[in-house]
C-alpha cells in the first residue's frame, strides 16, 4: 500500500479518468477534478511518509525484543 502511495500520480491519474462524458456525470470541471487530485497526492505522499516512520520504529523496537532474549 505504502508503494501505491508513494508513486500515485494526479496527472498520470486525471489522463487515465478524466474525459467529457466523466466530468459531466460528476459535475466537476477539469481544474476542480485535478485540484482534487493534487489533494489526493499530498494526502497519500504524508500518509506514505507516517508508514515508512512506523516501520522503522517498528524494526527498532522488534530488535530491542531480540536483544532482550
Amino acid at each position: 500500500m505504502q508503494i501505491r502511495f508513494k508513486n500515485f500520480d494526479a496527472d498520470d491519474e486525471f489522463e487515465e479518468l478524466w474525459s467529457y462524458e466523466f466530468g459531466q456525470h460528476n459535475h466537476f470541471r477539469p481544474s476542480q477534478f485535478i485540484e482534487m487530485l493534487l489533494d489526493d497526492e499530498d494526502y497519500f505522499i504524508e500518509c506514505s511518509k507516517k508508514m515508512y516512520q512506523r516501520a522503522e520504529e517498528l524494526e527498532y523496537e522488534i530488535w530491542e525484543l531480540e536483544e532482550d532474549e
